[in-house]
């Protein structure tokens, strides 16, 4: 008894001091992201026209299980961007490893879209040997002013309970969106049709579009 204490009176402390003294691990990514593609060119002439670009992607990509849980994925607009509320945003998903369906289960495979954030509810996560890939397919950006953004090209973001804020994630970055176009003169407000002698409405608006400079809009 006594040279079995000795030996734990030598021993333990060597190995409480391996355990304290070897730095943790750092956690590897669960989830691949590919980043959507389509908006490296939006002209800030889209504006006034009210047109849309659509973007290709993006899509998230297990690589260990349940990578993709149970909460949020919030896509964040980047400053001097927006959303299209009225388009439509679906989200698919596929297996991309294991014998089995994929399994991860959404509260709707229809995003709720704003004009600053596209989010999705997972209600049940990977389970099993099973990878999954979720693809976000219809989401439509333009910019929110003709004067470029201070961070031009700006990222799409990501975020959200599901996926741990980032911390789980390849890069939280889900796409880049640059501004383009010449400076001058853009409608804002598109003229429309109305009656002889009666005020044109909603009144038309011009604005000085360009890098830097910010001058008044004209109405």
């Amino acid at each position: 008894m006594i040279q079995m204490m000795r030996y734990l009176k030598r021993f333990v402390p060597a190995v409480l001091l391996v355990c304290f003294a070897t730095p943790a691990l750092a956690a590897k990514p669960v989830t691949n992201v590919t980043a959507a593609t389509g908006g490296n060119a939006i002209s800030n002439s889209n504006l006034g026209a009210g047109t849309w670009v659509t973007l290709t992607g993006p899509s998230l990509t297990e690589t260990a299980n349940n990578g993709i849980s149970v909460g949020t994925v919030v896509l964040n607009a980047p400053i001097g961007f927006k959303f299209n509320p009225a388009s439509p945003v679906t989200v698919s998903i596929t297996r991309v490893a294991g014998t089995k369906t994929a399994d991860i289960i959404l509260s709707s495979t229809t995003a709720t879209v704003t004009a600053s954030t596209i989010t999705i509810t997972v209600t049940a996560g990977s389970a099993g040997q099973i990878l999954n890939r979720l693809t976000w397919v219809g989401i439509q950006v333009a910019p929110t002013s003709c004067i470029f953004p201070a961070v031009n090209p700006g990222n799409i973001t990501i975020t959200g309970t599901s996926i741990t804020n980032g911390t789980n994630l390849s890069t939280n970055i889900a796409g880049t969106l640059t501004e383009t176009g010449s400076t001058g003169l853009t409608f804002v407000q598109q003229p429309t049709n109305t009656f002889a002698d009666a005020a044109i409405a909603p009144a038309v608006t011009v604005s000085a579009c360009g890098n830097g400079s910010v001058l008044p809009t004209v109405t």
